[in-house]
């Protein structure tokens, strides 16, 4: 399970953040299981200032074979 800044977020300019597409995200969890992938943004008002909040949730799990479970 993971959160991440999306490229469009207001504070994307920040050089000592990290910020991901939504495709990113989904190259970041291949060989994984995506149970959710879901990208939101959304206006805010912080302390007096107009921010847009984008962020990317995720919720991945290790992928099982069959072999693996009749270990």
């Amino acid at each position: 399970m993971g959160h991440f800044f999306g490229l469009r977020h207001s504070w994307a300019s920040q050089v000592q953040m990290l910020f991901q597409s939504a495709e990113d995200v989904r190259r970041l969890s291949e060989g994984l299981e995506v149970i959710l992938l879901r990208e939101t943004e959304s206006p805010m008002i912080i302390d007096s200032e107009s921010v847009n909040w984008h962020w990317i949730d995720v919720i991945v799990r290790t992928v099982h074979s069959a072999k693996a479970d009749q270990a």
